[in-house]
């Protein structure tokens, strides 16, 4: 890499604060009666220099009028707006799923895909609560895309490891990790917003929810899961959505297997047709690019084959009313960009011609750390649990279980340190968690003002600052850099957020304080482009 391109990726500035702000932790931490080793914030500088780096590429390559023109090709295949509720899984993602690169509509990642704004009423039956995190989103999502219908994907993957934990919880343990369970309450959850919408909503507003199960051991999906045919199968067989049933409902054609799909002579030639390398990691741009153009042209094709399929299926899709209609194109192009996005993933045409069985790269948990966000546009070459930053009530334990995960992977040898630093699996796992802080600046700053912004010295942040009232924090703010409104909610809100994850009420406070995790808060922009570090840390709390 130049140093011109190493440069624009991680500015001087942006180095010196991560530099500055991990030396406040290794000196406070001479000062400890056990001091933590050094080695560890070697770690950390590096681990964090390294992920600003990873982001801020792509944060350019989302930028570019090229890509600009593959974001209206993509969002011209769907009928409307498409959302995905997915698992903060690292391998669950909404562009490895439908080919749903940056600007393709937008997804929630929380554990499980579990929103726990949804909760039982009186009358037994699951709603959204009003003034939640969730609504909010729908709210903005509906005013951000200029629609007044969108798709919402509710999906429930494989071997999702948050609902086996939520199904032991409940003292059973299923040896489909609760996928049915999982399915069933993603159906309540997919009523319980169609009623929202209809009653806090004008009767423009539409959103209409599709259940997908995707498998992220090898990149196909399900569809079909959530039917009652589907269900009563499955109760009538254990009770359980294990491999062997869902095998028998693909036979049936009760359900739609892209893996299968994909399997027919007529999609395997279509597909080995405009095979290419696809490489989301080191060819993002090139790969969106070609992926979208090209499902622009086999759609003609392939569509109404799914479609047939899908009728099968959803019989009362066949209606020639215009919701039904679009109904069953958005869920064609799920099909559609899932089966060859599978085909192309696992390198199906080279493997078919080698004689050798797909392999799935990134079949297996490779997750680093933690980042707390709105999302970004993996997959990056440092892969992360995402947290939904919105979700100030779980984030906590949110953190802890991804944290425990990523502690995991190093034991488990399925992430190395990047740094170089440890010298064996269990000395890596026993180190430091890195988590990311992120809030995102949604309105439009030009370069200029990002960079004055961004030469700015926090050293003079109050050492008190959690304690501080809002109305004295904005104060604060524009008495050092006469700040844009805009700027100074989004500094305010990750300083809230910070609080909430010093509180020593939650769990991450005490493990912030002992250096177990170091959070680093940093303000982004809305092409997620790192800016700069505000050094909302403590270093022990004040007896």
């Amino acid at each position: 890499m130049s140093k011109k391109i190493a440069s624009k990726s991680l500015p001087e500035n942006l180095k010196k604060q991560v530099h500055s702000f991990i030396k406040q932790f290794e000196s406070y931490n001479e000062k400890r009666q056990f001091p933590r080793d050094k080695k560890d914030y070697l770690f950390l500088e590096d681990f964090f220099i390294q992920f600003i780096k990873d982001r801020n590429r792509r944060a350019d390559e989302v930028s570019s009028v090229e890509y600009k023109k593959v974001r209206m090709i993509s969002n011209a295949q769907f009928p409307s707006i498409t959302l995905w509720n997915l698992c903060m899984d690292g391998r669950v993602l909404a562009v490895l799923m439908n080919g749903a690169s940056a600007g393709v509509g937008s997804s929630i990642r929380v554990p499980g895909g579990l929103l726990r704004e949804f909760v039982y009423g009186e009358n037994g039956n699951i709603f959204l609560l009003e003034n939640s995190n969730y609504a909010f989103v729908l709210n903005r999502a509906l005013k951000k895309f200029g629609t007044k219908k969108i798709f919402e994907i509710y999906d429930s993957h494989v071997g999702c490891a948050a609902r086996k934990a939520e199904e032991m919880a409940h003292g059973k343990l299923p040896n489909d990790a609760g996928l049915l369970q999982d399915v069933i309450y993603k159906k309540q959850m997919a009523d319980a917003t169609v009623h929202f919408i209809k009653e806090h909503f004008d009767n423009d507003f539409s959103v209409t929810p599709i259940q997908t199960s995707f498998d992220p051991h090898n990149g196909f999906m399900y569809m079909g899961l959530e039917t009652d045919k589907a269900l009563s199968y499955a109760r009538k067989t254990g009770n359980e959505y294990t491999d062997e049933v869902l095998k028998k409902l693909v036979e049936k054609r009760l359900i739609i297997s892209t893996e299968d799909l994909i399997k027919r002579t007529d999609f395997n030639n279509l597909f080995a047709k405009y095979s290419f390398s696809l490489d989301w990691k080191s060819q993002y741009l090139q790969s969106a690019k070609q992926f979208w153009i090209t499902i622009s042209k086999i759609k003609i094709e392939s569509l109404p084959l799914i479609k047939k399929e899908l009728l099968a299926i959803y019989p009362h899709l066949s209606s020639q009313r215009v919701d039904m209609q679009d109904e069953l194109a958005e869920r064609a192009m799920l099909i559609l960009t899932n089966a060859y996005s599978g085909f192309l993933s696992n390198n199906m045409q080279q493997r078919k011609k080698a004689g050798e069985h797909y392999h799935y790269p990134f079949g297996v948990h490779r997750e680093e750390g933690v980042k707390v966000s709105e999302g970004g546009y993996p997959p990056y070459d440092i892969s992360m649990f995402v947290v939904f930053s919105l979700d100030n009530d779980n984030l906590p334990a949110n953190i802890e279980l991804a944290a425990t995960l990523v502690r995991n992977n190093r034991r488990d040898g399925r992430v190395l340190d990047r740094s170089g630093t440890y010298s064996s699996p269990q000395e890596f796992a026993e180190a430091p968690v890195p988590v990311v802080i992120q809030e995102i600046v949604r309105e439009k700053i030009d370069e200029k003002e990002w960079e004055r912004l961004s030469q700015i010295d926090w050293s003079d942040l109050p050492k008190d600052w959690e304690s501080l009232s809002t109305k004295m924090f904005f104060e604060y703010l524009q008495k050092k850099a006469n700040m844009p409104i805009g700027i100074a909610n989004a500094i305010n809100s990750l300083r809230e957020r910070m609080l909430v994850l010093y509180n020593p009420q939650q769990p991450t406070s005490g493990h912030l304080i002992q250096n177990f995790k170091i959070a680093l808060p940093i303000i982004v922009g809305s092409n997620r482009r790192n800016f700069f570090v505000i050094p909302f840390l403590k270093l022990g709390f004040q007896s």
